[in-house]
């Protein structure tokens, strides 16, 4: 994508594993998602700046643009009923999650996260 970023949880700063952190920033570094020397990677908290993200227009950058592919790393949240209506326009989507949910029976490509 030219305009990707790399969004993820708190959780995975929870592992207290720097390699996890480290490998999500290669990821990036590698697919080209930087802004001149800056990464377009996202660290979101729980709730408050999972909702600022969305309030922001990740959301609405899904349905605007409708992306040919996406990444959706999951937590333990429920995915609302409009972001899974918005998923299932999704040309190609990989969803990592720790548990079947809606959003997991609509991917092409589930990954499992550790519990």
């Amino acid at each position: 994508s030219e305009c990707g970023v790399i969004i993820y949880g708190e959780e995975l700063l929870k592992r207290h594993d720097a390699s996890l952190v480290t490998a999500i920033l290669n990821l990036a570094n590698i697919t080209g998602n930087q802004v001149g020397d800056k990464l377009r990677v996202i660290s979101l908290k729980p709730r408050a700046n999972s909702r600022g993200a969305w309030e922001l227009g990740l959301a609405k950058g899904i349905k605007q643009d409708k992306p040919k592919a996406l990444y959706l790393l999951l937590a333990d949240e429920l995915v609302g009923e409009e972001l899974l209506n918005r998923l299932k326009g999704i040309d190609f989507l990989v969803v990592q999650a720790s548990y079947h949910s809606p959003a997991t029976s609509i991917a092409d490509v589930v990954l499992p996260s550790p519990i």
